[in-house]
């Protein structure tokens, strides 16, 4: 509506005398039903538009890049001499690379859409209701493949009865090895227990071998290559143990196939 009204001003300007006293006349009937003068074309001074470089010669790499170059200049032109008519090269390099830019965006997705292969998503669910989903079946899938882990390999648990970390991570740890049937060795450093593992053994030798200076220390031990891989150092959760495991176990049969 807006670019008819100026439509109309231009005719109403720029039209003869006869012309203009048609609009006013109303008995004549609406506007439209005579031939109006068309408005004049006012050339384009050059410089009003800075095409954007186009040259079939060129790779489309070049081709980026020359786009980019006239807009890099067109923008340090604006700023050092920010006249109208700089401003306004810069502005309409602006939006026709804009304009680029959302043609390839909107290609890129539609070719998503029709090439499932090659979505993301759907390895690694955005929307919240699929994260919830996938995650639930994340969870199973490692719950499944620590107990597999814990028909083969033991758990060695350092720590000092003076230690208050030891204290806090004792219990997680053997709820955590009740419920994924792990095997744990409790070993003692300073001769002292703790209230879950009140027969420790006491092993000093063990410890210093493994170089153990921080407590609680959690070690993945597997009995049939008597390899020995550390876990996990201080206070733990549940669900970093959880991943720190598998990691170690990776990182284990990896070592055994060199």
């Amino acid at each position: 509506m807006k670019r008819l009204v100026v439509v109309i001003l231009l005719l109403a300007t720029n039209s003869k005398a006869e012309d203009k006293s048609f609009f006013d006349d109303r008995e004549r009937g609406w506007w439209w039903y005579e031939k109006i003068a068309t408005a004049p074309k006012f050339e384009q001074k050059n410089g009003d538009k800075q095409a954007i470089p186009e040259n079939l010669n060129l790779t489309p790499k070049q081709q980026l890049e020359a786009q980019g170059k006239a807009w890099e200049d067109a923008f340090a032109k604006s700023v050092v001499s920010p006249t109208e008519q700089n401003i306004k090269e810069y502005l309409y390099l602006t939006k026709k690379i804009n304009e680029q830019a959302q043609k390839f965006s909107f290609a890129f997705k539609e070719s998503i859409w029709v090439n499932p292969e090659f979505d993301y998503s759907l390895e690694k669910p955005v929307a919240t209701q699929a994260i919830v989903t996938q995650n639930e079946r994340d969870f199973s899938n490692v719950e499944k493949e620590l107990k597999k882990i814990a028909k083969d390999y033991g758990l060695i648990f350092f720590f000092k009865g003076s230690c208050p970390h030891c204290h806090s991570f004792s219990p997680l740890l053997k709820k955590f090895a009740e419920h994924y049937e792990f095997t744990i060795l409790p070993v003692t450093l300073d001769g002292e227990s703790l209230a879950e593992f009140s027969k420790p053994k006491k092993n000093i030798f063990l410890g210093e071998k493994l170089n153990v200076s921080v407590v609680p220390a959690l070690y993945l031990v597997h009995p049939d290559s008597n390899t020995i891989s550390p876990i996990s150092f201080g206070y733990t959760d549940w669900s970093n143990l959880m991943q720190k495991i598998i990691t170690a176990v990776k990182r284990d049969t990896r070592m055994e196939r060199r």
